[in-house]
């Protein structure tokens, strides 16, 4: 986990560690980090399904990922419907490539975001800091949710966001499909 948060593309040290993790952790602990996580809650609530994404803020069908989730309640908010949210987040973040193939076929696939997209998408839209954007991108993308089926990986979601604040997590949430 810490080769993603302390060196840059380029192989340039930032900073430690030590100071990423102290970073995370009054991210979380702060006031403005409880309520940011609470709200966190809140839009992982509102995920329909209840399932998460890897690799993709939104998808064409509406799954989205931990950021996209924050990002897709944020839009809510502001009048936008759960369809148009993601719509709007897939077109902006995945926009549709087309390749021609040696045997002359057609090919057409969404780009990938990136963590850096990711992490401005968090800072930007759902007003969290820099490090706790990154880190929950991480965690959805790479890190403690990634090998997961969609089910599990939102419950982890929900169930870390249930611990930092203090709080037991719904038992009514926990996926259908095996152990999370």
């Amino acid at each position: 986990m810490v080769s993603r948060f302390d060196y840059d593309d380029d192989g340039e040290r930032h900073i430690t560690a030590r100071m990423w993790e102290w970073n995370l952790s009054r991210a979380l602990t702060s006031a403005k980090g409880q309520a940011r996580l609470k709200e966190f809650k809140q839009a992982l609530l509102a995920v329909p399904g209840h399932r998460l994404a890897t690799d993709r803020i939104a998808t064409l069908d509406g799954d989205v990922c931990a950021i996209g989730a924050y990002a897709a309640y944020k839009r809510m908010q502001q009048g936008q419907t759960w369809a148009e949210a993601t719509a709007d987040l897939n077109q902006t973040f995945h926009p549709l490539s087309h390749s021609i193939w040696k045997d002359g076929s057609e090919h057409v696939y969404e780009d990938e975001a990136d963590a850096w997209q990711t992490q401005e998408l968090g800072m930007r839209e759902c007003g969290l800091n820099a490090t706790l954007a990154w880190f929950i991108g991480y965690a959805n993308d790479e890190g403690e949710f990634w090998a997961l089926h969609p089910e599990q990986r939102w419950w982890k979601a929900y169930a870390w966001t249930c611990e930092r604040l203090a709080e037991l997590p719904d038992p009514q949430f926990r996926p259908l499909r095996g152990d999370a």
